[in-house]
């Protein structure tokens, strides 16, 4: 899966190809996200979520969940979409302890803060 101009990885490739197979699109999903999450290069990762409400809701929340619940690495969510979708996943990422947030510029600043942070510490050592 080449990277996409906006991403560093791209894991929307493989889902759609799993899904016009006519696969479970959830079992790549989450067979992507716990590659991602065991890859000792990767140190963070951002996820972009579009939020469908109706036949189109987030069936798939869960895996992404179990697969990034337990990272060591900071997991941030961007929520964008329908909006009652998103306080629906917004509560159940909020249950689990995943940040989340539907101001792409809040979460990239979040993450910067615990970056400086995560720098200050290494540099007390």
């Amino acid at each position: 899966m080449p990277p996409n101009r906006f991403a560093l990885l791209d894991i929307w490739p493989a889902i759609e190809k799993s899904l016009s197979k006519k696969k479970v699109g959830g079992d790549v999903i989450k067979d992507c996200y716990d590659i991602v999450v065991s890859e000792p290069k990767i140190e963070g990762i951002f996820i972009n979520m579009f939020c469908a409400g109706g036949e189109n809701s987030m069936w798939n929340i869960d895996r992404i969940m179990k697969s990034t619940i337990m990272s060591p690495k900071p997991v941030y969510v961007n929520l964008i979409g329908d909006i009652q979708e998103i306080h629906r996943v917004s509560h159940l990422l909020s249950k689990s302890n995943i940040p989340n947030f539907s101001n792409l510029e809040e979460m990239v600043k979040n993450f910067s803060i615990l970056l400086q942070e995560s720098r200050n510490k290494s540099k007390e050592y």
